[in-house]
């Protein structure tokens, strides 16, 4: 390898680092704002990080859970499709999408004859 493709790789490599580094402590805010029960922000947070930084199945995962909570519940349904489109087969996603589906099937309880909170 010559001189020069290692300098463009490792200038490329810089470029992109900061933005990593930058997703990374937005996906931890949103984290920690779902986790203190701030739906709604974690919602916009995760949403934020998918318009700059593009989308993956695990953001995508994440957006639908916060939606779900914050009571978004088309949302939701959407993003756990895009999460299962970029993640076929993914038990987790396919379980929480079911379970949405559930709830919107049995007029919002937590399964077909469930109780209502």
């Amino acid at each position: 390898m010559n001189i020069f493709a290692m300098i463009l790789r490792i200038l490329v490599c810089a470029l992109f680092l900061p933005l990593s580094v930058r997703a990374d402590a937005e996906i931890d805010a949103a984290n920690r704002a779902y986790t203190y029960g701030g739906y709604e922000e974690a919602a916009r947070l995760f949403q934020h990080v998918i318009d700059t930084h593009g989308y993956s199945a695990s953001l995508c995962f994440d957006l639908a859970n916060a939606e779900e909570k914050a009571g978004h519940t088309g949302a939701a349904l959407l993003n756990y499709e895009r999460a299962r489109y970029l993640a076929p087969g993914d038990r987790d996603i396919d379980q929480n999408r079911k379970r949405r589906e559930s709830r919107d099937d049995s007029g919002g309880r937590a399964g077909h004859g469930g109780k209502q909170a």
